[in-house]
């Protein structure tokens, strides 16, 4: 996706909606970072809620990747959906993240469960 693809005689990346696609990808990136570290964090620093920062940490991790790749199949097009693209083989390593080490349901209910402690 560098700037020698050219779509309307001009660089893909020079069309906002390409543009906004690659902003909100790098933000997502970015949110699911930190939230791994406080995660971490919370681990090292062995305090009582590590569990639920863990599963969030997790749960947020899987929906914004999954988001995120995507984006980044649609964008790519025949490309990303063809059998032996890193992009394809991504996507499918992301999707296993969904059920693997907790579905997202266990993870949310993990979460709640945490949570509900502090709604009386």
């Amino acid at each position: 996706m560098g700037q020698g693809r050219r779509v309307f005689d001009q660089p893909l990346t020079n069309h906002e909606w390409i543009q906004f696609q690659l902003a909100d990808m790098m933000a997502y990136i970015e949110t699911m970072r930190s939230i791994v570290y406080d995660a971490a964090l919370h681990i090292d620093r062995k305090y009582d809620d590590y569990y639920a920062l863990a599963s969030i940490a997790k749960l947020t991790s899987v929906l914004l990747g999954m988001d995120v790749i995507r984006r980044a199949v649609q964008l790519t097009g025949a490309y990303g959906v063809w059998s032996n693209s890193k992009l394809n083989r991504i996507y499918r390593d992301a999707k296993l993240m969904e059920i693997g080490e907790g579905t997202n349901e266990v993870q949310r209910m993990v979460i709640y469960k945490w949570l509900s402690r502090y709604l009386g």
